[in-house]
């Protein structure tokens, strides 16, 4: 029976193409880096771990630096680390990748990665999506001055797009 939940998650991850979603259920284990979570994942492999990149939020600037860093311990990796850690996600994989899938992470049924951009702590990656949901997050985040937008506060640029 074990072997037969092996092979039936194992063919749906590898059956993912570029427009195709599965959905892993799974929980966060660690942070590696800004942009990419170890989950557990009961019989996806034999270490029952999947490394999940998030799909469409700009990754750090230098993306192989894990949270475990020096210049990473406070701040973004912490708030990631105590938001998600622990919980309990379901996996949408988009593709996969040599060390694990590319994708994003549901928890009680809304997008990480969409909450992420809504407050302020990501940017969309227009080279990886320009999916409306996104797009419409960020413009929220922007014009609400959350996170990463609160020093733009009375920048006319920022106010008249916020008009539109």
């Amino acid at each position: 029976m074990r072997i037969l939940k092996v092979m039936g998650l194992l063919s749906l991850v590898c059956a993912c193409g570029a427009n195709a979603e599965a959905y892993v259920p799974g929980k966060i284990l660690k942070v590696l880096t800004p942009t990419k979570m170890l989950v557990d994942v009961e019989g996806y492999n034999a270490s029952g771990k999947l490394r999940v990149q998030l799909k469409g939020i700009a990754p750090a600037k230098d993306e192989s630096t894990a949270c475990e860093a020096p210049n990473l311990g406070e701040g973004l990796c912490d708030y990631l680390k105590d938001e998600y850690v622990g919980e309990r996600v379901n996996i949408i994989i988009e593709d996969k990748t040599d060390d694990g899938v590319v994708g994003d992470v549901m928890l009680d049924g809304q997008s990480v990665v969409r909450q992420l951009v809504l407050a302020g702590i990501y940017r969309v990656d227009y080279t990886q999506t320009r999916t409306q949901n996104l797009l419409l997050a960020e413009k929220e985040a922007r014009c609400q001055y959350r996170g990463m937008w609160r020093t733009k506060r009375g920048d006319p640029y920022i106010a008249k797009q916020c008009q539109l």
